[in-house]
């Protein structure tokens, strides 16, 4: 049997008031979840947002709020160093934001 591939996908919303990457991401990691992958999103919205309708296909990880305007994240830190090596790739969306350097000191080479 195929090993399916975990994919962790890294973007600071998924408001759809804040335009139509949070949109496009949900969509897209649907079909994926379709051809065998295994997706999560991480994101800096509250425990509590909601703006993914329950979908089975696709865990959502909220780790916010975010300091300021390039998402720092204190616990976001703490827990992508302790999940790193359950994923196999990471897909960061969004630049100039402090996840991409998280990325490239725990991620090394594994990140998109």
């Amino acid at each position: 049997m195929k090993k399916k591939i975990k994919l962790l996908r890294i973007i600071n919303t998924l408001n759809p008031r804040d335009g139509g990457p949070a949109n496009a991401i949900i969509n897209n990691s649907i079909e994926l979840s379709k051809k065998g992958f295994d997706i999560e999103i991480l994101t800096n919205d509250t425990l509590k947002s909601n703006y993914v309708r329950h979908n089975n296909k696709i865990k959502i990880i909220n780790l916010g709020p975010a300091i300021g305007n390039y998402g720092f994240n204190l616990k976001q830190i703490f827990w992508l160093y302790k999940y790193k090596d359950h994923y196999d790739k990471f897909f960061l969306h969004g630049i100039w934001e402090f996840k991409n350097i998280l990325a490239r000191i725990f991620l090394k080479n594994r990140y998109y």
